[in-house]
């Protein structure tokens, strides 16, 4: 029941956000062939999805997920490049490479059916985010949101339980594939920008949800992850242009 709870929030957030990110698209591809006339409300259109629906949504869902005791998830660190486009006035497209770190850390615990270990996991994923920035073009600081699509294949992985330490996808149950979006804001200034932002991965980070194994640190993921789970974390991240 728990599970359909969060199923039945999790539907029109996605519904709200690709309606936010179509109207996004909408409004960027009106700024490109818009010939320099320029509407308010074209400009600004996502808006009027984003904050009152997607924004609401999102904030029922993620009070919906009541997470694992002692689960935590988060973003380490992460290193790359971008190249920013600008188009228009208030719009640019920032497409990015980056090698990024999640990770995860369960305490010891017990539940019915499944019996959890203390796990440490990491996980080095190579990124491909894409940034739809909708920019307020002041003079000097502009700042701006954004809606990052991302995907993402995982290089390497460390996990630890009181038992055992794997650095194998099979044997930790780990799948390698990612994919998910991330939200947030930031500030250009001068050559440097600087933004923050909520990222969600879609999917499961279980490989398998029935596996069965004697390994800790697979059954420990298994019983962790499964069911969709995944990391979810906050993210700051300053660049300097060239």
């Amino acid at each position: 029941n728990e599970a359909r709870g969060r199923d039945a929030w999790r539907m029109p957030v996605l519904i709200y956000g690709g309606y936010s990110l179509f109207l996004l698209i909408f409004s960027l591809v009106y700024q490109i062939f818009a010939h320099g006339v320029h509407s308010f409300y074209m400009t600004w259109l996502p808006c009027f999805t984003f904050i009152p629906g997607f924004l609401p949504m999102l904030a029922v869902w993620k009070t919906s997920l009541v997470p694992e005791p002692g689960e935590l998830s988060s973003d380490l660190y992460h290193a790359g490049v971008a190249l920013h486009v600008p188009v228009g006035p208030t719009f640019a497209v920032q497409f990015q490479l980056q090698y990024q770190v999640k990770g995860a850390t369960l305490d010891k615990m017990d539940t019915s059916p499944a019996s959890f270990q203390s796990l440490e996991t990491k996980v080095g994923y190579v990124e491909l985010p894409v940034q739809l920035q909708l920019r307020i073009p002041l003079p000097v600081v502009r700042p701006y949101l954004f809606g990052e699509p991302f995907i993402g294949y995982a290089l390497n992985l460390y996990s630890k339980s009181l038992q055992d330490e794997v650095k194998d996808f099979g044997k930790a149950n780990i799948q390698r594939m990612e994919y998910g979006l991330g939200l947030g804001g930031g500030v250009d200034i001068w050559k440097i920008q600087v933004s923050a932002r909520y990222f969600w991965n879609f999917g499961s980070l279980c490989a398998d949800d029935g596996k069965v194994s004697t390994n800790a640190v697979a059954e420990t993921v298994t019983s962790a992850f499964k069911d969709k789970r995944h990391f979810n974390g906050f993210s700051v991240t300053a660049v300097l242009f060239f």
